[in-house]
């Protein structure tokens, strides 16, 4: 997918819980929001950042052609992961979470916008947001009037 054509990204942190969705100003700015959950600024560095590091993702492995059955690799419509969408919200790219692989240090089993299974390097995928503030600098802390601390 061409970086600079991604408008929306929905990060699914899997389960029931709803996406972190964070979407890029219109027309030239390059501000990225947060829809939801919650609202607000991004942190832009931080977006742009894993936007990065999705389009330089590449697959650790190739494993089974055109899978049947993804729930043996723990991948479902629910599954933790990421799908990017350009201005008219055509997806431009999607990618599926499942288990970690077996007899492997750092890889979990993964489905691209393909229809084949990849194994893709945990360390590449570990901090993908889960909570929208992951993309918000943390508030300030609440002023205490200058009270004494109990």
């Amino acid at each position: 997918f061409p970086g600079d054509a991604v408008r929306r990204l929905e990060f699914r942190p899997g389960g029931k819980a709803a996406p972190v969705v964070v979407t890029r100003g219109a027309g030239n700015s390059d501000a990225w929001q947060v829809e939801g959950p919650g609202g607000g600024r991004a942190l832009n560095f931080r977006v742009v950042e894993l936007l990065g590091r999705l389009e330089a993702l590449k697959a650790a492995a190739l494993g089974e052609a055109k899978v049947k059955r993804w729930e043996r690799y723990g991948i479902s419509d629910t599954s933790r992961g990421v799908v990017l969408r350009d201005a008219d919200g055509r997806e431009l790219a999607r990618l599926w979470l499942g288990d970690a692989v077996p007899d492997t240090e750092d890889r979990l089993y993964a489905r691209g916008s393909g229809p084949d299974l990849v194994e893709v390097s945990m360390g590449a995928v570990a901090d993908l947001p889960t909570h929208a503030a992951d993309l918000q600098e943390a508030p300030p802390e609440a002023s205490d009037g200058g009270a004494p601390a109990p």
